[in-house]
Parts: C-alpha cells; sequence; structure tokens
C-alpha cells in the first residue's frame, strides 16, 4: 500500500492525529506489489521515490477489509496493521530500505536507522491506545479472557493485548483461543453508510464505507489518505447502528 511521507513519518513515529489518524491502522488501495498507477501518493521532491506498507502474507484479510477495486487492487476504508508489516521506501533503481516494522498495537512501530526526515528523539514513542466506546477490530477470547487481538505474526498466529498497563502482549496460536471474532459497527450520516471508528465526548469518528468523491465532497468530508474520507459528528446526528460480528475460524492467516 502506497503512503505518503507524511504519513510514513507519523507511523514511524507512532503518532496520533485524533479524528483523522491512528498509526494502528492502515486505510487506501492496497496493491499486489509496490507499484500503483501515476497520480498515486508521493509528496517527496524525488518522484522516483516511494513510500509504502509492505503487508505479510494473511489470506483471509480481504474478508476483514473492504471490496476489491479491480484484480489486483483493494479498496481498504480501515483496517488495523497487521503485526510484521514493513514500511518500506523504494527509490531509484527499485532499491527497496525497510524503515520500520510494526509490533502490535500496544508496542507500535519499531524504526530502523535510515529515514533522515524523522529525527531520533520522536522514535521509540508508543501509540495512544484509542479512547472511545466503539467496538470493532478482532477481540479473541483466551484462557477465558477477552483481548484486543493483532493478526499475525506469522500464519495462524494472533498477538493479544492484555488490558493491564505494562503487561506486555501475548503471542498465541489461533488453535490455542476458545473464540476468535472480528466486529465492526456501523451507521448512516446524510444517507450514507459509515464505520465508526472512535467515540469522544458527544463526536464519533466515521469513515466513509464507499469512498465516492462526488459524495464526500459533497458531504465535506475530509480525505485523510488519497482515496478515504472521514468526518467526526455528533452522536445524534447517526441513526441505524448496527454491530458486526463475524467468527473466524482458523486459519485466519
Amino acid at each position: 500500500m502506497l503512503i505518503t511521507r507524511g504519513a510514513a513519518e507519523l507511523y514511524l513515529a507512532n503518532i496520533s492525529v485524533p479524528g483523522h489518524f491512528e498509526p494502528t491502522r492502515f486505510a487506501g488501495l492496497l496493491h499486489d506489489d509496490l507499484t500503483e498507477p501515476d497520480g498515486g501518493p508521493d509528496d517527496t521532491s524525488d518522484p522516483a521515490t516511494r513510500f509504502a506498507l509492505r503487508l505479510p502474507a494473511i489470506g483471509r484479510l480481504e474478508e476483514l477489509t473492504g471490496e476489491p477495486a479491480d484484480r489486483h487492487t483493494r479498496y481498504i476504508p480501515i483496517a488495523d496493521i497487521p503485526v510484521g508489516t514493513q514500511l518500506v521506501r523504494t527509490g531509484p533503481g527499485s532499491r527497496t530500505d525497510v524503515l520500520g516494522s510494526y509490533r502490535g498495537r500496544r508496542s507500535g512501530w519499531e524504526p530502523h536507522p535510515g529515514f533522515p526526515t524523522a529525527t531520533p528523539a520522536r522514535w521509540g514513542l508508543k501509540p495512544a491506545h484509542p479512547v472511545g466506546t466503539i467496538h470493532r477490530g478482532i477481540r479473541a477470547t483466551y484462557d477465558g479472557t477477552d483481548f484486543d487481538t493483532d493478526l499475525g505474526p506469522g500464519p495462524a498466529r494472533l498477538t493479544l493485548a492484555p488490558a493491564e498497563p505494562g503487561t506486555p502482549p501475548l503471542t498465541v496460536s489461533i488453535a490455542e483461543c476458545d473464540r476468535v471474532r472480528f466486529y465492526r459497527a456501523t451507521a448512516t450520516w446524510q444517507g450514507e453508510r459509515f464505520e465508526m471508528l472512535d467515540s469522544r465526548h458527544d463526536a464519533v469518528t466515521l469513515v466513509y464505507l464507499a469512498g465516492d468523491e462526488p459524495t464526500a465532497r459533497r458531504l465535506a468530508l475530509t480525505e485523510t489518505t488519497p482515496g478515504v474520507w472521514r468526518t467526526n459528528v455528533p452522536h445524534a446526528s447517526i441513526t441505524d447502528m448496527t454491530v458486526t460480528a463475524i467468527d473466524l475460524d482458523p486459519p485466519i492467516t
């Protein structure tokens, strides 16, 4: 998935922009490789330089994320980043450098040396865990306890995030879990369907599921990632709220 240089900096620094960006999530057009048509994300001075998220092979990711845009591309309104994802930079001559690796929602991104615009003082932060009341993403029941869960690392593996502060993540196999479910909450606003991401005070963060640009502009949505649109609206303005739970039987990855 191609991203901008600015997004790469936010990811590697584990910086959240409330209502607009979380370093634990990704959105946009997911390609089979690191190439994409002309006009893709690029805010670098060198047009030959590209930044991208390189996701590990996860066979059922398509069931948890959006619809295919074509045979080699998938539109993803929002998804949690799998453990083991790499942030890479491709340059002239197709040279590819790995700039960082994702360790999970509690540990965040672990940057590698070699990203000159991100100063070392900004590296090493832990991602701010999303605050709110929206029940979304993967949850696993392990040994009778429910955990926020990330896919990976590796085939048929999950990373569980304990609720107790300071407790390290736990990596288990899917077969060891009592149950694994994927939750998403949707609602209608201004006649269009949105996924509900976070809830703070009297506002809820919505991501537009259809990704239709004319409609997004008519509704004055904010384009937070190329082709991905969000808005923050009062709770009272949304209707038809639905929570969907999908049981995920092994293997997920």
